[in-house]
């Protein structure tokens, strides 16, 4: 199924760290499935309950009630055993995403460790605009 509509999002420069510009300075804004993807990125790379921004009530402090975001870091930094760490962090990958609109299904998660603090994940995203293989690294 086709979707048609004028959803847009803005373009994070995930390697710069900043959003990225055209020439006249202006946010450039991602539709479709590139839009997925920025949002995909951008659940995963967020720290949930860090940002008060996201809580659901804005009188809410700490972590209580913020549902955007992801518990990546957290885990993968924790003293799991290496299965059990596999296992929750493909469950924070589809938390932090299923919830959206735009997604319908989180499959085929893979988890690449380049080192004790970076993981290449790989998965499978299934959403309004089709489906997409979205690759990052955490």
């Amino acid at each position: 199924m086709v979707v048609k509509d004028n959803r847009k999002t803005p373009i994070f420069d995930w390697e710069q760290g900043e959003f990225a510009t055209d020439l006249t300075g202006r946010v450039k804004m991602a539709t479709g499935a590139l839009a997925v993807e920025q949002i995909i990125l951008k659940a995963q790379h967020t720290i949930r309950g860090l940002f008060l921004v996201y809580a659901a009530d804005p009188e809410v402090v700490g972590i209580k009630g913020h549902t955007y975001g992801s518990d990546l870091r957290e885990i993968r930094k924790s003293d799991l055993p290496l299965a059990a760490k596999h296992s929750e962090l493909e469950r924070a990958i589809k938390e932090a995403v299923i919830y959206d609109p735009w997604i319908r299904n989180v499959s085929e998660i893979t988890i690449t460790h380049r080192s004790l603090d970076e993981a290449e994940i790989t998965a499978t995203i299934d959403h309004i605009y089709g489906t997409d293989i979205v690759t990052f690294r955490t």
